[in-house]
């Protein structure tokens, strides 16, 4: 078992969440009772290639629930976001449904995970998310790229909704070459930031951008990183004591085939402040996250790095406490398992500290494993164990196929039939992809209904007996 740490209060943890199959942590929230809903993509839940999912887990770690959402190929969930006593929308992209190989896919769900509805927004091509926020008038932002684009380059693609998940604007950002949105930030009621990688033609280089844009959509304005090679931002942060925003990212020379750290910080207003270029003794080092905590001037990063004691089959991650001039502050602990880590997010908690989400490639059974590392105050980082024991990430009901219960056949077409072999009443509640409900009721060992009207699609059966919930997703064609 993982090793969580109490002292004077403190939490401090380590921990894997994954069944048999791939299982990806890419983002995760504070809830005000101090635990925690992870989201991220897995294919445990044994429906399509991969599915999102949200997981919660209480302020030890602890299994409390988890629901999956998605159709019959692939889904990822990259943020999930928190509506005060309300709800929970996922932000990420699908080619389960939509318009082209991958369009954003945004859900929302009650506070026990259950879907209320899911909607995708995109072009003819493909489009991801990799970061979110929420708006000031309970909506959702979201950036990332396209490639539904004339030349066939990725574009910066930013789309704004309202609570209900129907699109307010879009915009797109690019021309020539690769462009994309890594990381938003809000400043306020009307103004957020945002930052990435942009195409500079006229030096045929790529730059990192900070933006600063208003919720109605308009660009005050753009700033490029980076005079000496192509860069790329991947995250930031906002320093609100000295109205600064804090960046990371990686430096290519020209020429050169590894990266380097990169970070440094300019102010609200585009004032360039400072830019330092750290080169890694050996192999490569990408900073791709930063988040402050606690009292001002404390930050966490987190890098991508292989190096001359790395697993030479991937990357490995770091975390390291950083000062107000984002210099290493003598604090880090290391991921490298074998095969590849990677980060997620990292977020500060309600004790004065943080919270790192990522995944590993390496360890339990399945092709990949949610990996958790709660950091304690005062900078307390969890002891390493070397082979962790995975927690559980699907409920023991969606893995137990022994329970007597079963609705076929999937696909189906004009009749669906449920069968229950106890003699106890079922409750039954059927909605479609969005969640709109189709029929629920009640029934008794068995059940034939008649679905010949009901659209072509994919629909949500949830059963409930003697408090025990099962679930099903079945296809009509």
């Amino acid at each position: 078992m993982f090793v969580s740490s109490f002292a004077d209060g403190q939490i401090a943890f380590r921990k894997l969440y994954s069944n048999n199959g791939y299982d990806y942590g890419q983002g995760i929230v504070q809830l005000p009772d101090s635990s925690y809903v992870i989201c991220g993509s897995s294919s445990s839940f044994g429906e399509g290639p991969s599915e999102a999912f949200l997981l919660k887990i209480d302020s030890l770690g602890n299994y409390i629930w988890s629901n999956h959402y998605g159709g019959s190929e692939s889904e990822w969930a990259r943020r999930v976001l928190y509506k005060d006593g309300d709800c929970f929308f996922g932000c990420g992209y699908t080619n389960s449904f939509g318009n082209g190989g991958y369009d954003i896919f945004l859900f929302k769900t009650d506070l026990n995970g259950q879907l209320q509805w899911q909607k995708t927004i995109g072009g003819s091509n493909w489009e991801k998310v990799n970061d979110a926020i929420l708006t000031p008038d309970n909506g959702v932002l979201m950036v990332g790229e396209t490639n539904s684009t004339l030349n066939g380059d990725n574009d910066i693609y930013i789309v704004n909704t309202n609570y209900d998940g129907d699109t307010i604007w879009t915009k797109r950002i690019g021309g020539l070459g690769e462009d994309r949105a890594y990381s938003v930030e809000l400043l306020n009621d009307s103004t957020f930031f945002l930052a990435g990688e942009i195409y500079v033609s006229d030096s045929l280089l790529t730059k990192g951008f900070v933006s600063r844009m208003k919720f109605d959509g308009t660009i005050e304005w753009i700033d490029t990183i980076g005079n000496n090679g192509n860069y790329g931002l991947r995250g930031i942060d906002l320093d609100v004591a000295s109205n600064k925003v804090s960046y990371v990212g990686w430096q290519q020379p020209i020429g050169a085939t590894l990266k380097n750290s990169l970070f440094g910080k300019v102010n609200y207003n585009a004032v360039f402040d400072f830019e330092q270029v750290e080169v890694p003794s050996s192999g490569e080092k990408i900073i791709e996250l930063i988040t402050n905590y606690g009292d001002l001037g404390k930050n966490y990063m987190c890098f991508s790095y292989f190096d001359a004691s790395s697993f030479n089959d991937g990357y490995d991650v770091g975390v390291s406490k950083v000062g107000e001039g984002l210099y290493w502050d003598g604090i880090i602990t290391s991921i490298n398992y074998p095969l590849e880590d990677a980060p997620g997010e990292i977020i500060p908690t309600n004790d004065g500290s943080a919270i790192y989400l990522g995944y590993t490639s390496g360890l339990g059974t399945g092709g990949g494993n949610v990996y958790v590392m709660k950091i304690g105050p005062n900078d307390v980082f969890p002891p390493i164990e070397f082979d962790p024991v995975p927690f559980s990430l699907v409920t023991v009901i969606e893995n137990q196929f022994e329970s007597g219960i079963s609705v076929y056949p999937n696909p189906f077409n004009e009749t669906l039939n449920f069968n229950a072999s106890q003699l106890n009443e079922v409750q039954y509640v059927i909605r479609d992809i969005t969640g709109k409900l189709i029929q629920s009721g009640n029934f008794i060992e068995n059940m034939k209904l008649n679905t010949s009207f009901w659209n072509s699609g994919v629909y949500l059966i949830q059963l409930i007996l003697e408090n025990q919930e099962y679930r099903f997703k079945h296809i009509k064609y």
